[in-house]
């Protein structure tokens, strides 16, 4: 490990034709990160669907499906398996590299890293997320060992 791996400096990358500074994210919050999208779409399919029901029906839809949500290990897991699949939704990895880069300029907003992701050739985002995501060859973090108890990373009780 280089003492610039050690320390965690900054490196300067190139996205969407704009120049920023990132710097690794840990993983566990890149996990905690992957785990919050997971939770925001399964959110935003209830919503979708309720909003077509009423009165009763609205609220027992979504007092089941609140329960259904996945959390702890579940929720590991699916975000693990998101992480190894090497299928990471843009929505994911644009929060992972605001996250890699709101060190160094905290007036980037998320929509502001969006525009540059989407701009982005495929080869320069792919560069990109393994610099934040420490990946080396290509490989996608794996995550924490699974079958071990955890918390969530989210804040969500099991």
């Amino acid at each position: 490990m280089s003492s610039r791996e050690a320390l965690n400096l900054p490196v300067e990358v190139t996205l969407g034709g704009s120049k920023y500074k990132v710097r690794e994210v840990p993983l566990l919050r890149i996990v905690a990160i992957v785990e919050q999208y997971i939770l925001d779409s399964k959110l935003r399919k209830i919503e979708q669907m309720a909003s077509i029901l009423e009165g009763d029906e609205k609220l027992e839809y979504v007092m089941r499906q609140g329960d259904k949500l996945p959390e702890g290990n579940e929720l590991e897991g699916l975000a693990t398996g998101l992480m190894k699949s090497g299928n990471m939704p843009n929505v994911a990895a644009v929060r992972i590299i605001h996250e890699a880069m709101k060190a160094d300029q905290s007036e980037l907003t998320e929509n502001e890293v969006t525009e540059a992701f989407n701009e982005a050739s495929q080869a320069e985002a792919s560069l990109v997320i393994k610099i934040v995501t420490g990946s080396k060859k290509g490989q996608t973090p794996a995550g924490p060992r699974s079958g071990k108890s955890r918390k969530s990373t989210t804040g969500r009780r099991r």
